[in-house]
């Protein structure tokens, strides 16, 4: 027997003895799971473990937990939804740690309620930063150090449960990658692979394999500084930083972008693009002429270099100019 759950919205099959079930009255299951194991499934969400329903059910879970939601409808999904709940989530199980180093939590927090106006999930940042400022206020009032020290273990518990501190950001990479998609809503309409000709795949595929490529530092030299550029403003316009993920995401295509440029020595060549002569030029166009400036005049050798690293970035200023069709100053 199919039941509909009367505060996500979602179908779920009911076997053995289900006719006395109501699908007005009844709930998905994992709204019965305490929250303290609701937390322990965090690490398996941050490794991107669960589909999409399973974060949304996980994410309404955790909202029911509180004991500060109240339900007049059931929750709805939207275009925005998946985009609401990468950025969220972990930001709302810190706010829930808070709650409950409170002894009386109703008396301190405010409540809120899903309705036919809230069920989209938009306002659940600004209940988190409500809970968050109600917290503040409670402190500034009163602290034992009991409670303070309390907060602080799970606070530490929690980033254990997102990223095992061992786990270096190369081996999670994807995970960042497939966050940073569902966070930051990337695009997903089609274009022509920059990697293998004839092949299609999605904008938002290929900047998560520009992220994937960062983090490895896989062959960044080959990739577009200008992709990267943009994929970091996309970011940057629509992913709230703060969060473990966040941080990661940025740094990782901050230090990608540093790392592309710097491979074939523009952050060693500020002489050419800082000229006079470029002053009304583009910066894509200085760095193209800083990078021929910079080419041997004459074809590179392998054997005139002292690793393939430093042939091979002489080897790209070179077909740089080449293609150009400017000699090297």
């Amino acid at each position: 027997m199919k039941v509909l759950c009367a505060y996500s919205g979602v179908e779920f099959q009911v076997e053995h003895f289900p006719f006395h079930l109501s699908s007005s009255q009844s709930v998905h299951p994992v709204f019965e799971i305490p929250q303290k194991k609701l937390f322990s499934l965090l690490r398996k969400w941050s490794e991107q473990e669960f589909s999409p329903t399973d974060s949304y059910l996980y994410t309404l879970a955790l909202l029911n937990s509180s004991e500060l939601v109240h339900w007049y409808t059931s929750a709805k999904r939207t275009p925005f939804t998946a985009a609401i709940i990468a950025q969220n989530i972990e930001p709302l199980c810190k706010a829930l740690l808070k709650l409950h180093t409170v002894a009386n939590p109703e008396t301190v927090f405010p409540s809120f309620a899903i309705t036919s106006d809230t069920a989209g999930l938009q306002n659940l940042p600004h209940w988190i930063t409500d809970w968050e400022e109600a917290y503040k206020d409670f402190k500034s009032g009163y602290r034992s150090a009991h409670d303070s020290r309390k907060l602080l273990d799970k606070e530490a518990a929690l980033q254990r449960l997102i990223k095992s501190p061992h786990a270096p950001v190369q081996k999670i990479a994807a995970q960042i990658a497939s966050w940073a998609a569902q966070a930051g809503s990337f695009p997903t309409f089609t274009i022509s692979s920059p990697f293998l000709k004839g092949v299609k795949l999605s904008l938002s595929e290929y900047w998560q394999t520009l992220i994937i490529r960062c983090a490895k530092n896989e062959n960044i030299y080959a990739l577009s500084q200008k992709d990267i550029e943009e994929l970091l403003s996309h970011c940057e316009e629509h992913i709230p930083i703060g969060s473990i993920y966040s941080n990661h995401l940025f740094s990782i295509l901050r230090k990608g972008l540093e790392k592309n440029k710097d491979f074939l020595g523009l952050s060693h060549l500020g002489s050419y693009t800082l000229l006079e002569s470029q002053a009304e030029q583009d910066v894509e166009a200085a760095n193209m002429l800083a990078i021929i400036n910079a080419a041997p005049l004459e074809e590179p050798k392998r054997e005139n270099y002292p690793s393939s690293f430093k042939y091979l970035q002489a080897k790209l200023r070179w077909d740089a100019a080449k293609k150009a069709g400017r000699k090297p100053e």
